[in-house]
């Protein structure tokens, strides 16, 4: 019996674990901040990168930040005019999130 209930546990731990790679790799901004996988890459950082490091907790804030942005317009206008930047622009809510998922 306790064979049994040892492979249940260590099932149990392991689909777990998979879930929770799988929710992170699966990240969706919502429909309100789709603007920061495109700010994302276009600083060359991966959205999916961001979910298998250690910032992956933050990028639902992440996501929360861009949402809530008042400067939709201003970004828009970086991204049509930036493919590849060096540096998030200094007006970005996750300016500094994004300089270290950069590094």
């Amino acid at each position: 019996m306790e064979i049994f209930s040892l492979l249940f546990l260590a099932a149990y731990a392991i689909l777990i674990l998979w879930g929770l790679g799988t929710v992170l790799r699966s990240y969706k901004p919502s429909g309100r901040a789709l603007q920061f996988p495109r700010m994302a890459k276009s600083l060359g950082v991966s959205v999916a990168d961001i979910a298998d490091s250690s910032l992956a907790p933050h990028l639902q804030t992440a996501d929360l930040f861009c949402a809530n942005c008042t400067d939709k317009k201003a970004c828009e206008a970086w991204l049509a005019t930036h493919e590849s930047a060096a540096e998030p622009p200094e007006f970005c809510v996750n300016a500094s999130y994004l300089r270290l998922a950069k590094s």
